[in-house]
């Protein structure tokens, strides 16, 4: 739990917003240990930088959900489902999936400083993790936006141990 912590505190510290301000739930820690290494930790890092950085309401959440998901259907059995949901400003109607093009930035956030580089480089590294992503968000209502990401275990299985053999050098 604690590299998921220093990467909430880092990207709260980067916004000037306390780590409250982002609530986990993951009943498994193992899972959390193979988010210290690339692709893992650059999703996490921008998905959590976004939804903080959308979120302007100080007394808005952002929910990081980790679960792994045991039953069917069969072809998702086997995999752990990490959901990162904020109560922020929403992406537009039928902009989800152009807003994963490099430089692609929706016309609701232009008061936003960012450079629309963050959800390609999310969807690069899910593609590398060989993890699906969807997005669903409701702009007209203050609920902001989810990213769900659906990884397989043995991929997080491979990066815990990549993690280990790194803090025995």
């Amino acid at each position: 739990r604690l590299v998921l912590q220093e990467l909430i505190e880092r990207e709260a510290a980067r916004f000037g917003v306390t780590s409250d301000k982002v609530v986990v739930h993951c009943p498994d820690d193992a899972i959390i240990e193979s988010i210290r290494l690339f692709p893992l930790n650059a999703v996490l890092s921008n998905l959590l930088s976004n939804a903080i950085k959308y979120t302007p309401d100080p007394a808005g959440k952002v929910r990081v959900t980790v679960q792994p998901i045991a039953s069917q259907p069969a072809q998702i059995s086997g995999c752990t489902r990490l959901e990162l949901a904020d109560e922020g400003v929403g992406i537009q109607s039928g902009l989800a999936r152009q807003l994963i093009q490099a430089y692609s930035r929706a016309d609701n956030v232009e008061h936003i400083p960012g450079t629309g580089l963050g959800l390609a480089i999310v969807a690069n590294a899910a593609e590398l993790l060989q993890a699906t992503i969807s997005i669903q968000s409701v702009p007209e209502r203050p609920v902001g936006t989810a990213f769900t990401l659906i990884l397989p275990n043995a991929l997080l299985a491979a990066n815990a141990v990549a993690t280990d053999k790194a803090r025995s050098q």
